[in-house]
């Protein structure tokens, strides 16, 4: 018998109210039709999958994800820390998956999975931060949870609006951060409520929290910065930029491989969604076509 291709799939079983239950063995089956042998590890705990993606990663021809954005940046880093060249498949099954909207993913899990046999490799960036690793965002301040806290109901309704409204609420409890920035191109120092170092499309599952050009194979993360905005028309102002894209002299824009960013107080960082810990210095760097996933091929 002619000798099967091996995937590893690490899945994490609470990831989108666990919606991968109901669709896992549809995945298993599209994956060995595909010509591969399975291994199946649920996730245990918050950085199991990182661990055993690095663990295994060498004795698997490709390694597949399902989860959140979060399962997948484990995945990724743990493959990139192990150092084996293996490509990675993603069966999104979070509750926004940015990522997977970023690089146009299949939603169906089904879909996602028999693409993963037929697609092609594409190599992506990799972020760096301090000791830790991000695939998409690291961001830190007012705006980190808005996109994700505010109602999708009202996000419908309102368009921009319903950020405005959420975002509103928290105005005048904002705390402002007095940091230091050095890049390549320009050393500064800024007073900001929100910064957001990212290599993405998509923000909270909204793509029009993302910059509208952006490669994410390029080696350069785009860089936003809010400044405070004192009352409610400045507050309109800065989020129709955000979610526009046009110019405001509340948003700082720019692009860069690497950033320093300190302050003299220590700030609450988030990576992918997930809370990383405060710091006051924080070094974040873009490797370079770091990961190999696999993506749909061009109709």
């Amino acid at each position: 018998m002619k000798d099967r291709k091996r995937i590893t799939l690490i899945y994490n079983p609470t990831a989108g109210k666990g919606s991968i239950r109901f669709s896992l063995s549809n995945v298993i089956n599209a994956l060995t039709k595909g010509g591969y042998d399975v291994l199946v590890h649920p996730t245990q705990s918050r950085y199991d999958a990182k661990e055993f993606a690095r663990e295994r990663a060498g004795e698997a021809d490709i390694v597949v994800c399902s989860g959140g954005d979060g399962t997948l940046c484990e995945v990724a880093t743990g493959v990139y820390l192990s150092g084996a060249k293996v490509p990675i498949g993603y069966i999104p099954s979070g509750s926004t998956n940015d990522y997977a909207a970023s690089i146009g993913l299949p939603k169906s899990a089904e879909e996602a999975a028999k693409c993963i046999v037929n697609g092609k490799l594409h190599g992506f960036d990799l972020g760096q931060f301090n000791d830790s690793n991000f695939i998409y965002v690291a961001a830190f301040g007012w705006f980190t949870d808005v996109s994700y806290a505010t109602d999708q109901n009202l996000k419908n309704v309102l368009g921009h609006g319903a950020y405005v409204l959420e975002a509103g609420k928290r105005l005048f409890k904002m705390p402002v951060y007095n940091i230091k920035v050095r890049t390549d191109e320009m050393d500064v120092e800024e007073s900001i409520v929100y910064g957001m170092i990212s290599n993405t499309r998509s923000v909270g599952g909204m793509k029009e929290f993302a910059w509208r050009e952006v490669d994410m194979d390029d080696g350069l993360f785009e860089v936003t910065l809010v400044h405070n905005p004192t009352n409610l028309l400045e507050l309109s102002e800065a989020v129709t930029s955000l979610l526009s894209g046009e110019p405001s002299r509340l948003i700082h824009r720019f692009k860069t491989r690497r950033v320093e960013i300190s302050s003299d107080e220590a700030i609450s960082w988030t990576l992918d969604g997930e809370q990383a810990g405060d710091y006051r210095d924080v070094k974040i760097e873009n490797i370079q076509n770091a990961i190999t996933l696999i993506v749909r091929k061009k109709q």
